[in-house]
């Protein structure tokens, strides 16, 4: 793996302050220790050594074990040339007073030489290079290119998303769950090989852990890492029929009974901690559900699903198990809301003037093959359901997949998901950004239409990794 560079520099003490140290821990089982490390790392007094070391699954992460002939705290920051619009800047801090600094270096690009400087203020204490490693293959087969409207007044964030590849031989081939930054390539990511994709892939900010999994035939295991990559853990029997919904600490999980569907929470321990089926119900009939959504409010804890096929989106009392409403044909709502199958990526959010606002991707039908994101706002006093806001645009026809993920201010990340099994048109998987007058402002698209895209979601800049180009306050 990559190339290990490192350049030691005599430096002083002097200027030691006292902290803790903050960067994310190396995990020791993870580390490769057999790399051909350059430099030297005799950390004998009156030297700096680097010894860095790559994350062995994944070439955009980088271990730098670092050593100072007397205590400091430190900040590393890494740079590399760039054409972007953005500077190429990752700065980590270690803040304990020591000698030895362990820090990880994450969301580097692919294939790409960094300089980085090690300070503590303004002294500088060392300097090291980082090469990284070109993507893997089955990593890197989207070929995504990216426009934006306006550089000049985008917002750069990172954008989750789980591409897919028709193998050529009748089922899925490389598959992905990835993390790219505004220019569409990759700073993060999972090998998925064979599975068929239809499945979650989230970020929990406050726990700062990834977390994914489900599907419909090739089933992925329900899984949580953290931001260096490790598995957390992986549960393979759990069920997971496409969505997993993370709230505090629990897994709400939908799985397939039959031609019923329940919804399983579960701790991190993998205990079951409630479980509700379609079947407990005498109002709900029993079919299938393709996403979910919870939501803790002043009245209760209340869970949501989407039935495909039905058409139906219904609201569950947690604590007495029993149906809210049921919004469908013939239910329990007026308005002007048409109930197509195929709603999913459901999410349930505040809005003016309502209790609540439903918000949901809808596929085209064989009449209408037009495919677009509904907002429903719901008045459960006159339980009446109104449409608050549509998007679709030209060309966008999908019968089945795509997402749908609310950020911002009135900002929508789209995963326009090109379905390869019975595909309306040839149009490739997109990803877009929809900002609240409904103007795109950015689009990702990849190469080839034998690509399929389930889920997207949107991660603000400093809710995840040390990239201080994209989140300016990592900068002292």
């Amino acid at each position: 793996m990559g190339v290990f560079a490192l350049l030691a520099l005599a430096c002083s003490g002097g200027n030691s302050k006292d902290g803790e140290d903050d960067s994310v821990p190396a995990d020791d089982s993870s580390v490769d220790d057999s790399g051909d490390d350059s430099g030297d790392d005799s950390g004998s007094p009156g030297t700096f050594s680097a010894v860095v070391t790559p994350f062995p699954t994944m070439v955009n992460e980088m271990y730098a074990d670092i050593t100072l002939p007397d205590a400091h705290a430190i900040e590393v920051a890494c740079e590399a040339p760039t054409t972007d619009p953005w500077p190429e800047r990752i700065v980590i801090r270690s803040d304990a007073n020591k000698t030895e600094h362990n820090v990880l270096i994450d969301a580097l690009l692919a294939d790409t030489t960094y300089a980085c400087t090690v300070t503590d203020g303004s002294e500088v204490l060392g300097t090291f290079d980082v090469t990284t490693d070109p993507l893997p293959p089955e990593i890197d087969f989207t070929g995504a290119t990216v426009e934006i409207r306006d550089v000049a007044t985008y917002v750069p964030g990172w954008t989750l998303y789980n591409p897919t590849q028709d193998s050529g031989a009748g089922g899925p081939g490389n598959g992905a769950d990835l993390v790219v930054d505004a220019m569409g390539r990759v700073r993060w990511y999972i090998d998925w090989y064979g599975y068929d994709g239809d499945a979650a892939f989230e970020y929990d900010a406050s726990a700062q852990q990834f977390y994914g999994g489900g599907g419909f035939f090739q089933i992925e295991p329900i899984t949580t890492w953290d931001m260096a990559g490790n598995e957390i853990f992986s549960w393979a029997n759990v069920g997971g029929d496409h969505d997993v919904d993370k709230v505090g600490d629990d897994y709400f999980i939908l799985t397939s009974e039959g031609m019923n569907h329940c919804v399983d929470q579960r701790d991190d321990a993998k205990s079951l901690l409630w479980s509700w089926c379609a079947s407990d119900s005498h109002e709900l009939v029993d079919s299938f559900a393709n996403s979910l959504a919870v939501r803790d409010t002043a009245k209760g804890k209340f869970v949501y699903a989407t039935m495909q096929i039905k058409g139906i989106i219904y609201k569950l009392d947690y604590a007495t198990k029993e149906i809210v409403w049921q919004l469908k044909d013939d239910g329990d709502f007026t308005g002007d809301v048409t109930y197509p199958p195929w709603m999913h990526d459901l999410h349930v959010i505040d809005c003016p003037g309502y209790d609540e606002c439903l918000l949901a991707y809808v596929n085209g039908v064989d009449a209408d093959h037009t495919t677009y994101i509904r907002q429903i706002g719901i008045d459960e006093t006159a339980m009446e359901a109104t449409v608050v806001r549509e998007w679709t645009e030209k060309g966008w026809e999908e019968p089945k997949l795509g997402g749908i993920d609310p950020f911002g201010d009135g900002r929508w990340l789209i995963a326009q998901g090109h379905f390869l099994s019975d595909p309306y048109n040839d149009r490739p998987s997109q990803l877009v950004e929809v900002a609240s007058d409904d103007t795109v402002d950015w689009r990702l698209t990849v190469a080839t239409s034998d690509i399929q895209v389930y889920r997207a979601r949107r991660v603000a800049a400093c809710d995840a990794f040390h990239h201080a180009g994209y989140c300016p306050s990592l900068e002292k």
